[in-house]
């Protein structure tokens, strides 16, 4: 069994609950980038696609929370700063 346990769900069942949350903190030690670089094909970038990034089906549903870290890749027009 993975340690912690996780619970997959389908983007279907995502996309149609009554709240979305995506949420994501922090640096990987493995994949110093990976964070970011996820939530920027995620949220911002124009060229991926449901196939591509099933992500990208939850962009109009989801409250979107990052830490700096996993912002870091979106830009100015996503950020407080």
């Amino acid at each position: 069994m993975k340690s912690p346990p996780s619970i997959t769900l389908s983007l279907p069942v995502m996309a149609n609950s009554k709240k979305v949350i995506v949420a994501a903190c922090g640096v990987s030690d493995k994949y110093p980038q990976g964070k970011s670089a996820g939530m920027r094909r995620a949220v911002a970038a124009d060229d991926e696609t449901l196939q591509t990034f099933p992500a990208v089906g939850l962009r109009s549903v989801a409250t979107w929370i990052m830490d700096e870290a996993a912002a870091s890749k979106l830009g100015d027009t996503y950020t407080n700063n």
